[in-house]
């Protein structure tokens, strides 16, 4: 019910609290302090007064009756609410917290609210026990702040600007438009906010540990020898590319390193069996951000499971991130679907677009690289390279890695089993010790640490007594790994301290009351997915563009579904998945500028010839969420259902590039002609070498 009255500036809530008359010894307490929650709200958006409550003295239940009060609220001389409020718990003891509403204002500007508490009818009135000072704002300026982050991140493509302003604009919003209390409250408030919470922390303490276990296998040469090791078995076009996506998948654990380890250690091999760059940089992209984001362990696995605990409903309090992030990897489709969509490729031995003209160019022409585009290389980087003069040894990197990931399914267990026998314990569960159950009641935080720190010691022993490195340079390259994750980290903190801004803004409060009403849950997931890809393909940005949709997207969820929790799952995989799109094809992408680099061709020509099939397993994504959305089947048929789908999108739109049978795009792709003017005569000239080589 809204609340009405001309003088909207100080309106005055009264609470009243009957307690039944038969009951002398009924408690009133003695204060009420309300939380911060409330401190502004939106014009016309329904909201709760919460607050806690102080009583002088213990209640000693006798009267089943009285275990409720009724309760009204006025404004002036006008009901605006009436219910009744408990006020014994499940062990009959005094509420300390208590939640009034749905309540509704809509007069712009401040409100005084007054709590008091009565034994009658109106009349009378205990004394006032709580006030609370509430700022009115019209429902649309609470979106300014993110309408800031989108645009600075579209126009300016940086993403720790966009999230630092549009932090700023939020908390000026929430000071009542004090340009210098918000500044101050972004500093001493919401930044501290975001680091005041333990799984915060312990998610900063495991990226280090990643980040710097990560530079040290590059530095110490384990990862190079590894990828090199595969590379032995290639002998021509075909299985060059399936080693270099055997490789991309495999060093699964962070997408910057597999940019950087695969692209600079497969074109010579590339090179050798007349692989285009063009295709050798789709191959590095797209099999190292998929992979780095749907593995649970990786660097991705901190900044998305926190995502997801932060911005869980209510509803799903009973989850653990962790176990929200594994129960959605069966339905991440777009990175699936490239996944998938790769082989298909390689075996059928046809490509589309603007990368079926690169293929025939490096074939035909003996040009691994455009020569106009040759001129506009970024220079070849050198981190990610190996300490110089050192054995390339593979096992430098599996055995690490096999610590890692023992120690983090081991402590996920054992974390686990212990919580199972503490609930069994203490609170009378059954005691399960499925795998699933150890899994889902594992501490996911911890579990990461101790893997990260178990790894790390070891590349620290292993490689001081090979002689590969000192005891200082495994700390210093260690050291090095955690700074050049440092604005991974900021931007990290920034996403926690404007998600929490966005809460105090109740942004997916106006969401969900303005679309929710006029949006099926059936085609949520699609929308959602579409949504992402708009933001990350504009933002370059993958981490980002979830820092921005998770605060959205799963309130809204959870009101348009009606708490639904497959719906909330699957909007938490559109998201993940969404997010992916931009990262890989948009040419602001780190990962994809980084893929271009180490593969030798120009960060333009990658995204030209990557775009149409990011765009195909794309569309096909956006479809195939509605099923699930619909609830005609599961996530995981509709990454069944795609499998066959992809491979005849490959066969019927892909051309052979080793056949004279002309592109099926050739009147959209007019404008790539430059690179497909091969005439007759240098096709049959190099007839054996397209033999041999496919």
């Amino acid at each position: 019910m809204y609340l009405r009255g001309a003088n909207w500036q100080a309106a005055t809530l009264i609470v009243v609290l009957f307690a039944p008359l038969t009951s002398a010894t009924h408690p009133l307490p003695d204060a009420v302090t309300f939380d911060r929650a409330s401190d502004l709200v939106l014009s016309g958006v329904d909201f709760t007064l919460d607050g806690t409550i102080l009583w002088s003295n213990k209640y000693v239940q006798d009267n089943p009756e009285s275990s409720k009060i009724s309760l009204e609220i006025w404004d002036g001389d006008e009901l605006v609410f009436d219910g009744n409020l408990g006020i014994l718990d499940e062990n009959d003891d005094l509420i300390t917290k208590m939640s009034l509403g749905p309540l509704s204002l809509t007069g712009i500007g401040s409100h005084a609210l007054s709590l008091y508490l009565s034994h009658g009818q109106g009349d009378d009135l205990h004394e006032v026990l709580g006030k609370k000072d509430v700022q009115v704002i019209p429902g649309l300026v609470s979106l300014l702040p993110l309408l800031c982050v989108i645009f600075i991140a579209f126009a300016f493509h940086q993403v720790l600007l966009s999230l630092w302003v549009g932090l700023f604009v939020a908390a000026t919003i929430i000071a009542g438009g004090n340009a210098f209390r918000g500044f101050l409250a972004v500093l001493d408030d919401y930044l501290v906010r975001a680091l005041f919470d333990l799984d915060h922390v312990k998610i900063l303490i495991f990226t280090w540990f990643n980040a710097g276990l990560v530079h040290i296998l590059v530095r110490a040469g384990g990862a190079h020898g590894l990828s090199r090791l595969l590379g032995k078995i290639v002998k021509n076009r075909w299985t060059a590319q399936w080693m270099t996506y055997a490789v991309g998948c495999f060093i699964f654990f962070d997408d910057y390193s597999s940019c950087l380890i695969v692209g600079n250690n497969m074109r010579m091999v590339a090179d050798s069996v007349m692989l285009s760059h063009e295709k050798l940089a789709f191959l590095v992209h797209a099999t190292a951000s998929g992979p780095a984001a749907i593995a649970p362990i990786s660097a991705w696995i901190g900044y998305e499971v926190a995502l997801i605990r932060q911005n869980l409903p209510p509803s799903m309090a009973h989850w653990d991130g962790f176990e929200v992030f594994l129960a959605t990897v069966p339905s991440r489709l777009f990175p699936l679907y490239m996944l998938i969509f790769i082989p298909f490729l390689i075996m059928f031995k046809r490509d589309f677009g603007p990368m079926l003209y690169a293929e025939r160019r490096a074939l035909r022409q003996g040009k691994l690289v455009d020569d106009e585009d040759a001129k506009y290389l970024l220079p070849e980087t050198t981190q990610g390279n190996a300490k110089e003069g050192i054995p390339l040894r593979w096992w430098n990197a599996v055995i690490p890695l096999a610590v890692l990931i023992g120690i983090d399914v081991g402590a996920m267990l054992v974390t686990g089993y212990i919580e199972c026998v503490r609930k069994h314990e203490e609170e009378g569960a059954e005691l399960d010790t499925s795998i699933g159950n150890l899994t889902a009641n594992g501490d996911s935080f911890n579990a990461l640490i101790y893997g990260g720190f178990a790894a790390s010691v070891v590349c620290f022993i292993m490689y001081t007594l090979q002689g590969i490195m000192t005891l200082t340079e495994c700390l210093a390259s260690w050291i090095c790994g955690i700074q050049e994750f440092a604005e991974t980290l900021i931007v990290l903190m920034f996403a926690w301290a404007i998600g929490e801004a966005l809460v105090d803004l109740k942004v997916a409060n106006l969401v969900t009351s303005t679309i929710g009403p006029i949006l099926s849950s059936h085609a949520l997931g699609t929308l959602i997915f579409v949504f992402s890809c708009f933001i990350s393909f504009s933002t370059g940005t993958s981490w980002g563009t979830m820092a921005i949709v998770f605060p959205l997207a799963l309130p809204l969820a959870d009101s348009v579904s009606g708490g639904d929790e497959s719906s909330v799952l699957l909007a938490v995989s559109a998201i993940l998945t969404g997010s992916l799109f931009g990262d890989m094809c948009t040419p602001i992408s780190d990962s994809g500028i980084l893929s271009a680099t180490s593969s030798q061709v120009s960060i333009t020509r990658h995204v030209e010839t990557m775009l149409p099939y990011a765009i195909i397993c794309a569309a096909l994504a956006a479809i195939m969420y509605l099923p699930p959305g619909m609830g005609i089947w599961p996530g995981y048929i509709s990454t069944l259902i795609g499998i066959p789908i992809l491979g005849v999108a490959v066969y019927v739109l892909g051309t052979r590039i080793d056949s004279e049978e002309r592109s099926k795009f050739w009147f959209v792709e007019k404008h790539f002609k430059k690179y497909a003017e091969i005439n007759n005569k240098e096709l049959e000239s190099t007839k054996a070498a397209l033999l041999d080589c496919a």
